[in-house]
């Protein structure tokens, strides 16, 4: 139970660092004053401070207590991973920033990949964009396709980083899909443009395939953007709603 604690508070007190409650260089609440506002034990709230300080997001000063860094400076990759694995809510300027990420990181993985490809490979990633195609209605396998055309992609392109970045989107990168195929027509649109993406990559154009990846991700983008202007006053996306949206 007290494990389960740990986590809930470390995930709160996480939650309000990233979303600027306590602006960088300041003085954090002291260990007695955040265990009185919620509720938890000085254990607790000391193991949630010790796992903010090994996020990047926390620095004890002895005899002075606990500042707030700035984690685009002082945070490693570990805070990276742990917010593109976070099933609960995400800073929207943070999924923005990812999804460029992403874009950036996939638009070289494509054309890496046009260059390495087999042709096996090749057919293997036009069959999951005609997959795709035809169960259009269908949200589970639709967003399997998605997820699988992308990791065929990055995985074809013999990066041996590149993987491990997507392995750790995905339960983001879950949530993400299922609210972009259901915005109306997103399926209808993409899917084409993968069944060309197959097919560069099956030519060795390593330019068309990045310009179709550049493309695809461009319009899942802005789509997912614009959808989210009705959150414009919020800073945080609750990931439950985000995937229930349209549905």
């Amino acid at each position: 139970m007290a494990h389960n604690l740990t986590d809930q508070l470390f995930d709160t007190l996480e939650t309000e660092i990233l979303k600027g409650v306590y602006k960088a260089g300041a003085r954090f609440p002291s260990e007695r004053v955040v265990s009185g506002r919620y509720g938890v034990s000085r254990i607790t709230t000391r193991h949630a401070f010790s796992r903010l300080c090994q996020m990047g997001l926390l620095k004890k000063v002895p005899q002075s207590g606990y500042f707030v860094t700035d984690y685009l400076t002082d945070a490693s990759v570990d805070l990276l991973i742990k917010i593109m694995q976070s099933t609960d809510s995400i800073d929207k300027d943070i999924l923005f920033s990812l999804l460029e990420f992403r874009r950036v990181n996939e638009v070289h993985a494509a054309r890496k990949a046009a260059l390495a490809i087999t042709n096996e490979e090749a057919g293997e990633l036009g069959l999951l964009a005609e997959k795709g195609q035809a169960n259009l209605e269908n949200m589970g396998v639709l967003c399997d396709c998605d997820y699988e055309i992308h990791r065929a992609v990055i995985q074809y392109s013999r990066n041996r980083v590149l993987p491990l970045l997507f392995n750790s989107f995905k339960p983001l990168y879950r949530h993400y899909v299922e609210f972009f195929y259901r915005l109306p027509g997103a399926g209808s649109h993409v899917m084409p443009l993968y069944k060309k993406l197959a097919a560069a990559c099956g030519a060795h154009d390593s330019d068309y395939a990045a310009h179709l990846m550049d493309t695809i991700l461009s319009y899942a983008e802005n789509r997912v953007k614009d959808a989210l202007t009705f959150l414009e006053n919020e800073t945080c996306v609750d990931l439950a709603a985000f995937r229930q949206t349209n549905g």
